[in-house]
């Protein structure tokens, strides 16, 4: 994302600047010319640090950290300065317009409110990044907090929720320059958001959240994790049964392919199969969505929404990829590259001759839903 911004903005300055050399005497030396002076003007000095504000839809009812870390720093503000900020921005008619339309009145019972600091060349790029983090970050929430659980249910009637999860991805993010001037937002969507209650006050779970480590995107293996997390989240937060089924099975492929290998369904269901045998027990139903898994994966891609597909594909599609994540972070120490290709080339296989899984039972890994 943050490289495909950055070819962007350089195209279109570049652009800009050919437009411009054309209407001169010399178009090439007036072209040479601009280009060397504006790689020297923007790449010749520090970049400008621009700070980025946004509200994210869990409650203050059980009290969440003043800070996360995922690649940037993200605080927690109080209401009244993300009230001020936001009349800042409504000065410009493109955000007054989002505001008044949006559903929601950003109020302090239904989100909380952030900042983050980015530094970049261009004003389009730190929404974006910090969107990424903050996506990241609600799928590492997610998992720590939803290990292994199925779909929930309503109370009132038994029935399946519309959604996993009501916690969403900010709708909007405001930017700030250096100056402190709102004159740029990122707005997301107009989807309205009800409050999702995390519960921060339960150890197991906040321990398990804080022991995720910070994530390096220049990491391969890292990579497919925060790839995982983006999948997970997205799986939760997909009310439409059959699109969170993909999301999920999307994370799961990715941290089921070897990183020299493409994508294969029938791998993908073994090693996902063979990961979570080390972690807990599969029950005869889990075993029956197991066996059906990759052709309703197909059936999906080849075929469409109208295919038909029950909710336990969705909830064990989401518990395999909760096993993947928890081998992940459990092996990132000493199981990376080329160890975690060979694990999950032969595992599946003839078990007993593989060192790495032998190594891997000797572990005692917590995959238990508290």
């Amino acid at each position: 994302m943050q490289e495909g911004l950055a070819r962007q903005t350089v195209g279109d300055k570049i652009e800009e600047l050919l437009l411009d050399a054309y209407e001169q005497d010399n178009p090439k030396e007036e072209f040479v010319a601009s280009f060397r002076s504006y790689m020297s003007d923007t790449f010749g000095s520090p970049k400008p640090t621009y700070t980025v504000y946004f509200p994210i839809n869990f409650s203050a009812f059980h009290t969440p950290p003043d800070r996360f870390e995922q690649g940037v720093e993200i605080d927690r503000i109080p209401y009244d300065e993300w009230e001020t900020y936001r009349g800042e921005a409504e000065q410009l008619d493109e955000i007054a317009e989002f505001f008044s339309q949006h559903p929601n009145d950003f109020d302090e019972d239904t989100f909380t409110f952030w900042e983050a600091d980015v530094g970049a060349r261009d004003v389009v790029v730190p929404p974006n990044i910090v969107y990424d983090a903050v996506v990241t970050l609600l799928g590492q929430i997610q998992y720590s907090f939803h290990l292994r659980g199925l779909h929930p249910r309503d109370d009132s009637n038994g029935l399946p929720k519309h959604s996993w999860s009501n916690l969403r991805a900010p709708p909007i993010l405001l930017v700030a320059d250096e100056d402190g001037d709102i004159n740029y937002a990122h707005a997301i969507d107009r989807n309205h958001r009800r409050a999702e209650t995390v519960q921060w006050v339960d150890d197991n779970r906040r321990n398990r959240f804080d022991s995720i480590p910070s994530l390096d995107s220049e990491s391969a293996y890292d990579k497919k994790l925060l790839d995982a997390f983006h999948a997970h989240q997205r799986g939760m937060a997909e009310p439409r049964k059959h699109s969170s089924f993909l999301y999920f099975w999307q994370g799961l492929e990715r941290l089921a392919t070897r990183d020299d290998e493409r994508a294969n369904t029938g791998d993908t269901v073994e090693r996902a199969r063979f990961v979570y045998e080390q972690l807990g027990d599969i029950d005869p139903v889990f075993n029956d969505v197991l066996r059906d898994l990759a052709n309703k994966r197909n059936s999906l891609v080849h075929e469409g929404p109208n295919t038909t597909i029950a909710r336990r594909f969705q909830e064990y599609t989401k518990v395999l990829l909760d096993g993947m994540i928890t081998l992940y972070l459990e092996c990132r120490d000493d199981f990376t590259g080329q160890k975690m290709n060979d694990l999950l080339e032969y595992g599946p296989g003839d078990w007993k001759r593989a060192g790495l899984v032998r190594q891997l039972s000797e572990r005692e890994i917590d995959f238990e839903r508290k």
